[in-house]
């Protein structure tokens, strides 16, 4: 997990082009984004 506020985070917010919160990326071991959900969902869902 990655802070956006703080050490890498404003670096990886903009790579990935995190446009909102909460943003959770999924990234390879090559370093590309393989998945993406953004948003806040209940337990139940």
């Amino acid at each position: 997990m990655v802070d956006s506020e703080k050490g890498e985070g404003p670096e990886l917010t903009k790579k990935f082009g995190v446009q909102g919160f909460p943003t959770f990326v999924m990234v390879n071991t090559s370093g590309s984004e393989s998945d993406r959900w953004m948003g806040y969902e209940t337990a139940a869902e």
